[in-house]
């Protein structure tokens, strides 16, 4: 089995101007918009501008790896994959600007981006769902929203880094972070989409009926746009997809977990393809659409509020007290099962199973390692 990091041992010693930017390349830097860069770039700047290593200096100086043991498991992969990117010549001197974070509990949006300058090219890196339950409720409002405040802010910041004097754009991220790529791309002015190359989606959702209008994704060109799930996606195939979806092999067995990219297997330049889908992932995709098609926009935002709030009530504030807790998890679920109508229930019990299963499974996981491997940060 081959993954991400034996590409990045194949092609390392290889530049960007010898073999050009392809979809492996672009879920590395889609990965690094995970990491908290508020301490090298305290405010929106397009022209400071740092290369990898420059960045992992800063981050020794100020004892940001060493003090990551708060972090997810991966959000700790990112971190060291941001290091080991310094190793090798074609990412060392790849230059980071431009990140912008903006976190509103009120509003519930939570959203980050960073980019990337290769020769001539732009890489524009959308991060995905933090481990809070704000991030998480911005991702249910998708679902019955036009638009939400994370799409919103991936609008103004392509509209903003595409002033800059370059040819080429790419947009990337991974689970919401993809969405944020495409809804981006596909709102953004007939001459910034004339310089986008490349959308990479990530095991991201797609849209409702009430986000895109018809003929957006042809005005854009929908040969540009690479959506990637793995086999038992449960996240990617959420919602709908116009452009075609391409399956790819993760070596984890667990469902929830072949989310994390790094699992995905590669071949010499791309993923390693598969057919379809498998099973538990058309399962959930047809539960999920069923539960979806059966409300209106109100009824979907009355039972995320009601899911949400309940989780509150329980004490949980981010993704970790849920998964670290099956039984609130379990308690939770029943809570908000009591208050939605009966015709609702099914798809919050598919929910439940999946959620609980997983939870258990990152408690198993945590003590045979004898620490906290994940906190919840699965998008």
């Amino acid at each position: 089995m081959n993954t991400t990091y034996d590409y990045i041992y194949w092609r390392g010693d290889l530049s960007f101007s010898k073999f050009p930017i392809n979809e492996i390349d672009s879920l590395i830097f889609a990965l690094l918009s995970n990491i908290e860069y508020s301490t090298v770039f305290d405010s929106f700047n397009l022209s400071k501008r740092l290369t990898l290593k420059e960045i992992v200096k800063e981050f020794e100086k100020k004892d940001v790896f060493k003090n990551s043991t708060n972090l997810s498991k991966f959000e700790k992969q990112n971190l060291q994959l941001l290091k080991d990117l310094c190793k090798c010549d074609r990412f060392s001197s790849a230059k980071a600007f431009g990140y912008k974070k903006h976190f509103d509990e009120k509003q519930s949006v939570q959203f980050s981006a960073i980019s990337f300058i290769i020769n001539d090219t732009v890489v524009i890196s959308y991060r995905g769902t933090d481990s809070t339950l704000v991030g998480w409720k911005e991702d249910f409002a998708m679902s019955f929203s036009s638009s939400v405040g994370a799409q919103q802010d991936s609008l103004d910041y392509i509209n903003e880094v595409a002033k800059l004097d370059v040819h080429e754009l790419v947009t990337c991220g991974h689970s919401k972070g993809g969405n944020l790529a495409v809804y981006s791309a596909l709102k953004a002015s007939a001459e910034i989409q004339h310089r986008i190359s490349s959308v990479y989606n990530f095991d991201g959702p797609g849209f409702n009926k009430s986000s895109v209008v018809s003929g957006e994704f042809e005005k854009l060109g929908i040969e540009k746009v690479t959506t990637i799930v793995p086999q038992s996606s449960m996240v990617g195939i959420l919602m709908q997809h116009e452009e075609p979806i391409n399956v790819v092999h993760s070596s984890n067995k667990t469902g929830i977990f072949q989310h994390y990219p790094l699992t995905w297997e590669v071949s010499l330049t791309q993923f390693r393809r598969l057919e379809c889908t498998d099973n538990l992932s058309k399962s959930f995709d047809q539960t999920t659409k069923l539960f979806l098609e059966s409300m209106d926009e109100s009824e979907m935002e009355d039972f995320t509020n009601a899911l949400f709030e309940m989780f509150h009530e329980k004490g949980a504030l981010t993704f970790r007290d849920v998964m670290l807790n099956p039984a609130r998890t379990i308690s939770t679920m029943h809570s908000v099962h009591q208050k939605i109508p009966k015709e609702y229930r099914n798809f919050l019990e598919t929910l439940g199973k999946a959620m609980v299963k997983a939870s258990i499974q990152v408690n198993l996981n945590s003590k045979k390692s004898k620490q906290v491997l994940n906190d919840g940060t699965l998008n």
